[in-house]
């Protein structure tokens, strides 16, 4: 065995354009090597038929895909990458965020001194950490095992669904009329959570009356089939997820609550 190497298959013709981008933004990065199509085909002319770049020292190969398909790349899939200032990590998460999707929204969640966790404007996932002084990534990848997006506050998922989806120009009114509708939980009660910092999980679990249609929801969010995750409190999440996702998607708010 020579070596071992990730391989992204990107599809509309953006794989040098991504190339392009990731080395542009993180330091000690290059292209080493690209070939192209020709007018022969079967690819569109200049896009990859295979490619190789670096991005700090770990090496990536890439193609752009000439057949289109259902699938694309999915977060359990994710770089992760070590930054050493919080300027760096700050710089590169609003950076990186601007054309993408949060996943967890940059801050301190207790496993290193700063994290976020993102999906690129090419659908590639990314993990930015920040360790805290003397602390190694194993620990820091361990603690994230545990903790996830559990004791999240519901406070900060609110302002992640805010944000994505006034990125597509719907409103937090709808937002809220979503929560309401999946939780239970009236205008005053949701405000009253969200002042008080709730963690996420409390939040939709001790709700006051978690929707029954809520299982009518289905298909995939984040890389993952809602319908079939078994474990019942990430179940919930990936159901309000799957809803938010629909929002920024721009369905119509009754097909969204399944009227």
């Amino acid at each position: 065995m020579k070596n071992v190497k990730p391989f992204l298959m990107f599809q509309g013709g953006v794989a040098e354009q991504a190339m392009t981008y990731y080395t542009s933004l993180i330091e000690d990065s290059k292209i080493h090597s690209i070939s192209r199509y020709g007018t022969e085909g079967p690819g569109k002319a200049g896009t990859v038929i295979q490619a190789e770049f670096a991005l700090k020292g770990q090496s990536f190969m890439c193609i752009d895909s000439y057949v289109d398909h259902d699938f694309a790349f999915t977060p359990s899939f994710s770089i992760y990458l070590t930054c050493d200032s919080e300027k760096e990590i700050d710089e590169l998460y609003e950076t990186m965020v601007q054309k993408g999707n949060a996943l967890m929204p940059i801050g301190d969640y207790g496993f290193s001194k700063k994290f976020g966790w993102l999906v690129d404007q090419f659908g590639i996932s990314w993990q930015l950490n920040l360790p805290h002084a003397h602390q190694d990534d194993a620990r820091s990848e361990s603690l994230m095992t545990e903790h996830k997006i559990y004791k999240m506050t519901a406070a900060k998922i609110y302002d992640c669904y805010i944000a994505k989806a006034e990125r597509k120009n719907r409103t937090k009114e709808e937002v809220d009329e979503i929560i309401r509708w999946f939780t239970g939980y009236s205008q005053d009660q949701l405000e009253a959570e969200l002042a008080q910092e709730t963690a996420f999980a409390p939040f939709l679990l001790e709700a006051p009356a978690l929707n029954p249609s809520r299982t009518l929801i289905k298909g995939v969010v984040c890389g993952v089939r809602v319908e079939n995750v078994e474990e019942p409190t990430m179940r919930e999440i990936r159901y309000l997820d799957k809803l938010i996702d629909e929002l920024a998607k721009g369905k119509s708010m009754d097909k969204i609550l399944r009227q």
